[in-house]
């Protein structure tokens, strides 16, 4: 056999032993992580529905979390409480998703958005 088919077969070798390793060790340290998001205004423009406010939900934990509610939460023009809603389908284990959240009127220069709640996949 010559030395290149050796190298090339030692090495798919180690590609392979090494996806395996990796996979069993994710799957035994991978535990029962509950989901870490938090929330960060990114952009605030105006539209004509309204003012969206662009927001990115970043999950600082292993867990996944899905179908994630969010809330704005700002004060109208008329003293009473609007809450804009969004709905994330799922964000998955330390990454990051945006969503759009609507306000009829200027929500000031940092509107408050928070996780109403979401389930565990």
């Amino acid at each position: 056999m010559p030395m290149a088919e050796r190298v090339a077969s030692a090495l798919g070798a180690l590609v392979v032993l090494g996806t395996i390793g990796f996979l069993t060790v994710e799957t035994i340290h991978r535990g029962d992580h509950e989901p870490a998001l938090t929330v960060s205004v990114v952009q605030i423009r105006e539209a004509p529905a309204g003012f969206v406010v662009t927001v990115e939900v970043r999950n600082q934990s292993r867990g996944a979390a899905a179908d994630v509610h969010l809330a704005g939460i700002d004060r109208g023009s008329d003293g009473g409480r609007l809450q804009p809603v969004a709905r994330l389908d799922y964000v998955p284990g330390l990454s990051s998703r945006r969503a759009s959240l609507v306000f009829p009127v200027h929500p000031g220069s940092a509107p408050q958005v928070r996780v109403l709640g979401y389930t565990r996949p």
